[in-house]
């Protein structure tokens, strides 16, 4: 297996990451021998959880350059009605600079890194950021191989690569998976595109939850605020104005302070929420963390009295974002707010998981319900949060592989 993330069983981890990780494990679960390069320091080989992880070195280009003051990342919001984020010149010059993605300066390292560990590997999977379908195409020779498609490569709608670059990403996706045996995905809508575009078979692997992963609720709390919770990437066209202003509303009305709810952003570019915040007069009800480790994460997920998921990605429908499942995961309460015609938001609504609210006044009487202690907010039952659970898709998964 060729992921670029994959995560030690400490510290924060990205969905990719996350995602890769659960395959692997479920392989070896099945009886299957597997090895993993993936990007990191060049230390010699581990083995986590009976996979044997081999790092090819890279060096994290947006960490560096932070060290230096200068920000790849997306930049802040200052100015306007807080909707976007900005994004500026030198992440502008490096996403259109790194083809396919920032990962391809791994490429060589993960090359040699693969041809020597793999060499008696039967079968090759890659997954991820997609520099590591370009080490997957470079070795994988007569093998069967198989592409795990967990984002677009070419034409994503989350991306503004410009048309130069748009056009080189497709060329270069079409002759890379041009040799893909078979290809995996992560919803319905994603399989459709992908089975248009290479005419191969795709199958859909719900990222999905381990219910094992997760501790036990505590106790509700009698006293102290009510706790919302995002977690994960706060991308900039995740809209808090409707979050930001319901709060703001409350507190001018006199039903709503920091004493009665708290809303807490942990992952990355999440500074963004304290910014607009403050902006809105709410910066007392915001608490923001960069990323966690994955423990403490799952933690404070089955704490919250309930998960928000915001702005549901407006330039794509049918995103199906990895915080769904860890959400589900945790058993809380999820709050989407924004249009309801989202693949996410239906989920959530025709599974009984949260609430879906598309405008001003329905968020505002849920937060009322939230700090009244009501029983407003439906929690899914066991029946329904099994649906999400990663063991159908870990099946699905080794049945494909022992096929190959």
């Amino acid at each position: 297996m060729i992921a670029a993330p994959y995560p030690p069983a400490t510290g924060p981890a990205a969905a990719a990451g996350i995602r890769a990780r659960s395959m692997a494990r479920g392989l070896r679960a099945r009886g299957h021998e597997v090895t993993v390069v993936c990007a990191g320091p060049a230390d010699a080989a581990r083995v986590d959880d009976g996979v044997r992880v081999v790092p090819a070195r890279y060096l994290d280009v947006e960490a560096h350059a932070r060290r230096i003051g200068v920000e790849l990342r997306e930049l802040r919001t200052e100015a306007g009605d807080g909707r976007f984020g900005r994004t500026g010149l030198a992440r502008e010059i490096a996403v259109r600079l790194c083809v396919p993605d920032r990962y391809v300066i791994w490429v060589p390292a993960a090359i040699a890194a693969a041809r020597r560990a793999g060499a008696r590997a039967r079968v090759v999977v890659s997954g991820g950021p997609v520099s590591a379908h370009l080490v997957a195409r470079a070795v994988v020779g007569e093998r069967p191989w198989l592409v795990d498609c967990n984002d677009l490569w070419s034409r994503n709608p989350d991306r503004t690569n410009g048309r130069v670059r748009d056009a080189v990403d497709a060329q270069l996706e079409q002759r890379i998976l041009r040799r893909a045996t078979r290809l995996t995905t992560v919803s319905d809508p994603m399989r459709v595109e992908l089975e248009r575009r290479h005419a191969k078979p795709v199958t859909v692997l719900y990222s999905g939850f381990d219910a094992a992963e997760f501790p036990d609720a505590p106790p509700r709390r009698a006293d102290g605020p009510r706790r919302l919770l995002f977690a994960g990437t706060l991308y900039g066209k995740q809209d808090l104005t409707p979050l930001l202003r319901a709060l703001a509303a409350g507190r001018r009305d006199g039903w709503l302070s920091p004493d009665r709810l708290v809303v807490s952003f942990i992952g990355r570019l999440s500074d963004r929420a304290a910014l607009e915040a403050e902006r809105f007069g709410v910066a007392d009800f915001v608490r923001t963390s960069e990323p966690i480790p994955r423990a403490d994460l799952l933690c404070r997920l089955v704490a919250a009295d309930a998960l928000l998921l915001p702005s549901l990605y407006e330039t794509d429908r049918n995103a199906l974002p990895m915080k769904l499942f860890e959400y589900v995961g945790a058993g809380r309460p999820i709050i989407v707010f924004g249009a309801g015609d989202h693949l996410a938001a239906r989920l959530v609504a025709d599974n009984g998981l949260g609430v879906v609210l598309p405008d001003a006044p329905a968020l505002e009487r849920c937060l009322r319900d939230v700090v009244a202690e009501t029983d407003g907010l439906p929690i899914a039952d066991a029946a329904a949060r099994a649906r999400f659970g990663r063991e159908t898709s870990l099946r699905t998964l080794g049945a494909l592989v022992d096929a190959l």
